[in-house]
């Protein structure tokens, strides 16, 4: 099929469209007289250049937002490589807001240039999980803050410097992964996160955690490794439900003895630090089974004391 130089309007190709995906032989045959009449329009030569017919009846669908066609459709995936995912992103996330069931959105994408996302992210208000990773990504749009039924976002391996304000619109949202970009520091606005459970930053470049960090009472895992702490991060100590603390590759000397009253922590990791000892309260946190030490510079006399003070914890030189 080739592309005629008769104009559709938006309407038409809308039409046109309807007929493809239909599920009745007699639409689909009128679709194709119309073409063979009137040309394809340029707006779908690429969907006929996608083999399998069910896909490029799937991706016609998501673009013009058909959801009767594909009414159980909860997650889509934008990925380059893939044809029928392979889709302009604006229009597309136009289409995928008229897909009521639509719960996850992931960006999976190996760029060489920043993904931009536009305004229409914030269509999808029925967004419970977004996922954005390997695509370069700078910033997220202040339209992010319309996504108030997230539960997990995960937006590692871009290029972040900033997460905007707006993320404080996620009220719902119980996991956030961050981990490898490139953020000097979290909005104040992250403390009223109160639902969240696990918080990944690890491999950024963060020095201090915000003013009432310690509001995040809910918070169970928390990854702060490889960044870049020379000071074990006080505000954390009064987050009671701690179970994993990750702090390695950072700039630590020391860890204070208020770490005891991380009563539920279970693991602990400090490797790749500048920890010379371990203050004698440790021995008072009854549920601590494993501490990672490598790679910090404790003589082996300390190394003995420290085994012989935690009996009952795995330590790992």
């Amino acid at each position: 099929m080739s592309v005629t130089s008769q104009t559709y309007t938006s309407e038409e190709v809308l039409n046109l469209v309807k007929l493809i995906c239909h599920d009745h032989s007699e639409n689909r045959e009128l679709a194709t007289q119309i073409i063979a009449g009137r040309g394809l329009p340029e707006e779908l030569v690429y969907f006929m250049e996608i083999s399998s017919e069910p896909l490029r009846k799937e991706a016609m669908c998501i673009r013009y937002g058909l959801p009767e066609h594909f009414p159980y459709l909860d997650t889509f995936t934008f990925n380059q490589l893939i044809p029928y995912k392979n889709l302009p992103i604006k229009e597309t996330l136009q289409g995928l807001a008229k897909f009521p069931r639509l719960k996850k959105l992931s960006f999976h994408q190996y760029r060489t240039k920043p993904l931009e996302l536009p305004t229409e992210l914030g269509l999808l208000t029925q967004l419970q999980g977004l996922y954005i990773t390997t695509t370069q990504l700078e910033q997220l749009p202040q339209s992010v803050q319309k996504l108030t039924q997230l539960r997990e976002v995960a937006i590692n391996y871009n290029r972040l410097k900033t997460l905007p304000a707006e993320i404080v619109h996620w009220q719902q949202i119980k996991n956030f992964f961050a981990k490898y970009n490139r953020l000097t520091e979290l909005p104040p606005e992250i403390i009223q996160l109160t639902k969240l459970e696990s918080l990944a930053l690890h491999n950024n470049y963060l020095q201090h955690l915000p003013k009432g960090f310690s509001a995040l009472q809910n918070l169970q895992k928390l990854y702060l490794g490889d960044n870049r702490f020379t000071l074990f991060p006080e505000e954390i100590l009064e987050l009671k439900q701690l179970t994993l603390l990750n702090l390695f590759a950072n700039d630590l000397k020391e860890v204070p003895a208020g770490i005891s009253q991380l009563n539920q922590l279970t693991h602990l990791y400090l490797h790749d630090n500048q920890l010379t000892s371990l203050p004698d309260t440790i021995g008072n946190m009854k549920h601590l089974k494993m501490i990672h030490l490598k790679n910090n510079p404790i003589n082996d006399q300390q190394k003995a004391k420290i085994l012989d003070q935690f009996p009952g914890i795995t330590i790992r030189f």
